[in-house]
């Protein structure tokens, strides 16, 4: 997957770091945390003091500076949350704090499932929000190494603060740490553009009568700390049958603070393509500081003829046609390399407005929650697509909130289509869907095929 990336002329500012007045500091530099305090999310799992992950088989090895770091790792194939929660300290007459703190959370491969722990930092004040957590930002991706982190706290500017760094462990996963945590009043910076990049988003099949299926993903990479950095324009460029195929109202744009796709914050209007082009205005997104993630998304419409099958749908962004405050951007054609594919779709289930399931305890269709069971990985907190999907337990339901409970006989649980799908003529059939699977290595699941009415 080719990376395109465009790098913009900075204006020459100085460190965040020069004349900073530091509000909070914390190396852990050594075993006592006795003024640290933890609150469990889900079950008593604590956050520890070691030298890296303390786990001798994955990174980080060492710490990021010092004799000592934070780390809530993985002993066992439990799912764990639990929040590291500072002293409380004075944000009272600042104008610009912000934190920073180094970070590692490193991606385990394996056959019985891959992927890595997640962080989610809070802030509280008994002066806002009556002294409930208010999350400040979510860390899902995964570092390797040791990598530092910035966030504004323009938001919580108060004279008693405490800010809570909240672990998330599940199955297979190593651990996140965290390390040389400072809190300082910066210099007034104005917010400018770093630079944007762009990936292809997908390259799966799209099966027709789908929606907002994701094209293109730009990443908009701001710095500064005040005033308003808006994306205001945005044209986009039909390649391949997308101007052929794509319907009226069918190209959107959607936003969110991290590189994982969702359809719950779509940002300006549905768009069409005229002369091949799909012309977004007055978006008026204010672009925050870090990265914010700009999806291009396709709606395919029904094909009862198969007359797209085989047709390909790509999108590409040309020299100035992104504007961002009153300049425009890139400098080069941004049109990484890939497309996606389309086939007749026989059978399409968003479960948005879903009556084609028999369903038996404990499949359900619903909001995804972030339940978190007894062992393994949390459920997802949002729906790859719209707001509902199909899963076990997605509510809470028995003994264990988020996970299938033990001891289930086979074929127990099963979510059963009711509508017979005419494949008559057809070869070559593909089942393409999307999953977040959380199974224990000993159990099984499966998808089943019924020619009979589902009798066999």
């Amino acid at each position: 997957m080719k990376l395109l990336f465009t790098l913009f002329t900075l204006i020459s500012i100085s460190s965040l770091l020069q004349g900073q007045d530091t509000l909070f500091r914390e190396n852990f530099n050594t075993l006592e945390i006795s003024e640290w305090t933890m609150e469990y999310v889900n079950q008593e799992w604590d956050w520890t003091i070691s030298v890296g992950t303390g786990y001798g088989a994955h990174p980080p090895f060492e710490t990021q500076e010092g004799d000592y770091n934070a780390a809530f790792k993985r002993l066992d194939g439990s799912s764990n949350i639990t929040k590291f929660i500072t002293p409380t300290f004075s944000l009272e007459g600042t104008t610009k704090p912000e934190l920073s703190f180094y970070l590692a959370q490193y991606f385990f491969f394996s056959p019985f499932g891959s992927g890595n722990s997640k962080l989610s930092v809070y802030f509280r004040s008994p002066e806002f929000n009556s002294n409930n957590w208010v999350k400040l930002q979510d860390f899902n991706d995964a570092y390797d190494v040791w990598t530092k982190q910035h966030i504004l706290l323009d938001t919580a500017k108060f004279s008693s603060v405490q800010l809570a760094f909240e672990g998330r462990i599940g199955d297979n996963e190593h651990g996140t740490c965290i390390d040389n945590i400072n809190v300082y009043e910066t210099e007034v910076t104005p917010k400018y553009l770093n630079s944007v990049s762009a990936i292809q988003a997908a390259e799966d099949i799209i099966p027709s009568g789908s929606d907002n299926n994701p094209i293109l993903q730009l990443k908009f990479s701001v710095g500064g700390n005040d005033g308003v950095l808006e994306l205001d324009s945005l044209v986009v460029t039909a390649i391949y049958d997308a101007d052929e195929i794509v319907p009226e109202n069918g190209v959107k744009i959607f936003a969110t603070s991290d590189a994982e796709f969702n359809d719950t914050t779509q940002i300006g209007n549905s768009a069409s393509f005229v002369n091949g082009k799909a012309i977004f205005t007055n978006i008026n997104k204010d672009l925050p500081f870090g990265n914010t993630y700009v999806w291009v998304t396709y709606d395919i419409p029904e094909d009862p003829t198969n007359e797209f099958k085989g047709k390909k749908v790509d999108a590409k962004i040309l020299i100035n046609n992104i504007k961002v405050n009153s300049a425009y951007y890139p400098d080069q054609i941004i049109n990484p390399y890939g497309y996606r594919e389309i086939n007749n779709s026989l059978f399409y289930d968003n479960f948005e407005n879903s009556s084609n399931w028999v369903l038996t305890p404990e499949f359900e269709i619903d909001k995804p929650k972030g339940l978190s069971g007894n062992r393994g990985n949390p459920d997802p907190t949002y729906a790859f697509s719209g707001y509902k999907v199909l899963g076990t337990d997605i509510t809470g339901i028995g003994t264990f909130d988020g996970g299938y409970e033990l001891y289930l006989d086979e074929n127990e649980y099963t979510a059963q289509t009711n509508v017979t799908i005419d494949a008559t003529y057809y070869k070559k059939l593909q089942l393409n869907y999307y999953r977040w699977l959380n199974s224990n290595s000993n159990d099984n699941t499966s998808i089943e095929l019924s020619t009979d009415g589902g009798t066999t």
